[in-house]
């Protein structure tokens, strides 16, 4: 099961998820509205797994750990962040962790993804989710693709 978490500091140039920044007590009240959607559902739900993410601590939204490519997607977190928080994670005892990364990302090329796919690999993630990057309407890389300003590359 994925859960989404709302909150974000800033807008990924590719994201087009519903987002808002946090204010206050916006966290605690979000997790209390998620248990009362739960306990709506009147045949328990069993799930083996259950993702927060957002790019939150178990599923963690790396998405490539090539400094451009972080930069060109307006991530705000760098290789070394991301390494360390997935080491934060698993020292705080969690048994899956999951790592996302995307593929297809303008001016990426075939060594940057099978570097971010084998540095995912040696950490020893439990689960890797790979995405092809979409070009979602009313996003930034939208406005950008849509300028001339990158390119989709044809062959992936």
């Amino acid at each position: 099961m994925y859960v989404q978490v709302p909150f974000c500091s800033t807008t990924c140039a590719y994201c087009a998820f519903y987002q808002v920044r946090s204010e206050d007590d916006d966290l605690a009240r979000y997790l209390m509205e998620v248990d009362t959607e739960f306990s709506l559902v009147e045949t328990p739900l069993r799930a083996g797994t259950v993702f927060w993410g957002g790019g939150t601590r178990i599923s963690l939204g790396v998405q490539s750990l090539q400094p451009d490519l972080l930069a060109a997607l307006c991530r705000r977190h760098t290789r070394d962040q991301a390494l360390r928080a997935y080491d934060l994670v698993r020292a705080a005892g969690f048994a899956s962790v999951n790592v996302d990364l995307m593929f297809a990302l303008p001016g990426q090329e075939a060594a940057d993804w099978g570097g971010d796919l084998a540095a995912a690999i040696a950490l020893g993630a439990d689960h890797i989710s790979t995405y092809c990057l979409t070009f979602e309407e009313d996003t930034a890389l939208y406005v950008k693709l849509s300028q001339g300003n990158v390119t989709r590359d044809a062959e992936q």
